[in-house]
């Protein structure tokens, strides 16, 4: 049986509320890519809890080596703190990028105190090229809404 246009229409609304509006509902718009200490940095998705940020990320690495640097050197700058990923909420613990590639990000910063809508910035810093000091901080900038 054909659908009628009626049902065609109904259809057409019912998946208009079902796929595009939960997306429409949570997500928050990102500040554009920026390029940083030789690396593009989109950040592809930033929400937020009474207490923790989860942040994911796309790094493009536009230099020549592979580029590398701990955990603890990624802040999110809090209300005059800095606070680094929790390690054990996240799966790489030395992150790297290959030389000309990308690479995503997940990580959840335990913030200890109650977080609002705003703008956030993060720093990569201590960033190695190669096994060598790059000697540039990377900084990009989450917006955490309702």
């Amino acid at each position: 049986m054909l659908p009628t246009t009626r049902n065609a229409l109904v259809l057409s609304a019912l998946f208009a509320v079902v796929v595009v509006a939960p997306g429409c509902k949570s997500s928050v718009p990102q500040p554009a890519r920026v390029s940083s200490a030789g690396l593009r940095i989109d950040v592809l998705k930033a929400g937020h809890g009474k207490q923790k940020v989860d942040v994911k990320i796309k790094v493009w690495n536009d230099h020549d080596m592979r580029v590398n640097f701990d955990l603890g050197d990624v802040r999110l700058l809090f209300n005059g703190t800095e606070v680094s990923p929790v390690p054990n909420w996240t799966r790489d613990k030395t992150p790297d990028v290959q030389a000309k590639s990308t690479r995503e990000f997940s990580w959840t910063f335990d913030i200890g105190d109650v977080v609002g809508e705003g703008s956030y910035p993060i720093e990569i810093r201590n960033i190695k090229k190669g096994d060598m000091p790059l000697g540039e901080v990377a900084q990009f900038t989450i917006n955490l809404g309702k």
